[in-house]
C-alpha cells in the first residue's frame, strides 16, 4: 500500500505508479478495475465513475496508466492518452 508522508499526506502529489502497463481491465457501468502488471489492482470510485464513464476498448497490453496521490488521500489515475484524472482506491 502507498505509504503515508505525515502531516503534510493531505496535499497529496507524489506518483505512486508512473507509465505502469495494464495486465488487465475490466470496465462495467459502475467504473473500472485495472489490474497492473505488478499485481496491483485499483478500482474507480463510484463518484467518479458516474461523472467520468471511460469507454477503453484496447488490449490491456497496450495502456499504461499513472497514478499520483491526490489532496485528502486520494488517488488520481491517468491513462496514457487521455486529459481526465480518475479517481481510484486501491484494492489490493
Amino acid at each position: 500500500m502507498p505509504r503515508k508522508s505525515g502531516i503534510f499526506d493531505f496535499l497529496g502529489g507524489d506518483y505512486i505508479v508512473r507509465r505502469a502497463t495494464l495486465r488487465s481491465y475490466d470496465v462495467t457501468r459502475n467504473g473500472f478495475t485495472i489490474t497492473l502488471l505488478d499485481g496491483q489492482v485499483w478500482q474507480q470510485t463510484e463518484d467518479d465513475a458516474v461523472n467520468h464513464p471511460v469507454r477503453w476498448d484496447g488490449p490491456a497490453s497496450s495502456m499504461h496508466v499513472s497514478i499520483s496521490q491526490g489532496a485528502m488521500r486520494s488517488f488520481n489515475l491517468v491513462m496514457d492518452d487521455e486529459n481526465v484524472h480518475h479517481k481510484v482506491k486501491r484494492v489490493r
